[in-house]
């Protein structure tokens, strides 16, 4: 999220609650909600993980044979940390 506070607050709008906003009346947050309600910045979504999927990456961490790799190239599921002892 970053060190911004303001990143960490949501509106109605970010998770889809427009029903819940209405401007007929005065409430607090109002001037600061109408110019988001045409187009919201931000939206949630869901990820739906194939349970398959997840169950691979995380045998190829145990057992022999190769990791697997995220986008970046590097391997899933290593520790960066030295071994202590």
């Amino acid at each position: 999220m970053g060190p911004n506070l303001a990143d960490r607050f949501i509106t109605p709008f970010d998770v889809n609650w427009f029903h819940a906003v209405r401007f007929d009346h005065d409430f607090i947050g109002r001037d600061a909600l109408e110019p988001l309600a045409g187009s919201p910045p931000r939206t949630l979504v869901t990820l739906e993980w194939n349970p398959d999927d997840v169950l691979d990456v995380y045998r190829s961490m145990f057992g022999p044979g190769p990791r697997h790799r995220h986008r970046a190239g590097r391997a899933v599921g290593g520790s960066g940390d030295a071994p202590v002892g």
